[in-house]
């Protein structure tokens, strides 16, 4: 599987560091912010594959910053982890276009793999489905101009 272009964004100094451990011995890249606003500052001159980000933090919490990476670069594939989540958080989360949902503290290794792994599958698939629709409208608008 080609490596990811991973965002973590956390409040907590211990699982940034975890996590960008993680995605490094994977071979995926990874960036660290602490907060919404740090991750958004990156996002304007980096795309990633994949956004994690824990649901509660100081000045913008994670359902805002899912709503707000969705509007920026909509390929990115998010998933919302929180150490006290709620099933209302987990409704609301998937509702705003959150892909999973993890519990803090972090699954074992095998879980989180499954999880990243399915969540950067979705991300491939979107990529691949928006350039053969891109491909088929250009291939129709050349047809229409033929048909003149």
């Amino acid at each position: 599987m080609p490596s990811l272009r991973v965002l973590v964004v956390d409040d907590e100094t211990m699982i940034l560091n975890v996590l960008r451990q993680y995605f490094q011995q994977r071979s995926d890249q990874c960036d660290t912010a602490q907060s919404g606003k740090e991750a958004l500052h990156l996002m304007e001159d980096r795309i990633y594959d994949l956004v994690l980000s824990d649901i509660s933090m100081p000045g913008m919490d994670g359902l805002e910053l899912i709503r707000r990476v969705k509007a920026l670069q909509p390929q990115a594939v998010c998933l919302l982890m929180s150490g006290y989540g709620t099933r209302g958080d987990i409704i609301a989360a998937l509702k705003i276009g959150a892909f999973d949902f993890l519990d803090k503290p972090l699954p074992d290794l095998a879980s989180l793999t499954m999880i990243v792994d399915r969540a950067a599958e979705s991300g491939r698939l979107g990529r691949e489905r928006d350039a053969l629709l891109d491909n088929l409208r250009h291939q129709n608008s050349k047809l229409e101009y033929s048909l003149l």
